[in-house]
């Protein structure tokens, strides 16, 4: 879906997946874009794993604008989303791009369609939907805990920059121990706090998108998020 970043402000990393998605049914230009901006690559990849690799490649643009276009029209997704779905907001953005990717293929082939052209089932593609759901979700939390970390200190400020350079540039522990003249030790303990206030955060977006879950069950799907990745 295109968006056009001239209306979409600074996105406020407060809201949840469910708090956009009604923002959005009532017509919040602001929240569509910041939607469209964190789960458009899930959409995205989840149907290439259907179709990359058959003739339908060409299809996967046109699927991808039709799922959000079914999110936001009158009476669509969006409008319908119940935040105690079952499975949480998993669950309802699978269903939707799954409806739209099945409905785009009877439609294009009028009801004919050769499951050969495909390289993926539908378990295939769940599972493709599932890592790239994991990597937009870890993104969200990762924002949470620079949200919460700049409420709090330049210390835990700091702890996000150190998991950073961690796992997104994939530096070594002792490293940049170096680069910031610390000791080895001392900064060990600081992404041991991290990792733990990363995990917190984590466990607030989960909490948040599947809201009729209870305490333990969001804590299993935690664990089941990280063992995608």
């Amino acid at each position: 879906m295109n968006v056009d970043p001239s209306e979409s402000p600074v996105p406020d990393e407060g809201q949840t997946s469910w708090t956009l998605v009604h923002a959005a049914a009532e017509g919040s230009q602001a929240a569509l874009n910041q939607f469209a901006e964190r789960y458009q690559a899930t959409v995205r990849q989840t149907l290439a794993a259907r179709w990359s690799r058959s003739r339908r490649i060409d299809w996967i643009d046109d699927a991808v604008q039709e799922v959000f276009v079914e999110c936001i029209r009158p009476g669509g997704a969006l409008a319908k989303a119940d935040s105690h779905f079952s499975g949480g907001f998993r669950a309802y953005l699978f269903g939707v791009t799954r409806n739209v990717m099945l409905r785009h293929e009877s439609r294009r082939v009028a009801g004919q369609l050769d499951q050969e052209e495909f390289v993926a089932d539908e378990a295939t593609v769940g599972k493709a939907f599932d890592r790239e759901y994991a990597r937009a979700i870890m993104k969200e939390a990762s924002q949470r805990q620079r949200q919460i970390a700049e409420s709090q200190s330049d210390a835990a400020v700091r702890r996000v920059e150190l998991l950073n350079a961690r796992f997104t540039e994939g530096i070594p522990i002792r490293e940049i121990a170096q680069r910031w003249s610390v000791n080895p030790g001392w900064l060990h303990h600081e992404y041991s706090k991290a990792r733990s206030e990363f995990l917190s955060a984590l466990l607030d977006v989960v909490a948040a998108s599947q809201p009729s879950a209870t305490p333990a069950e969001n804590q299993a799907t935690c664990k089941e998020l990280l063992s995608m990745l």
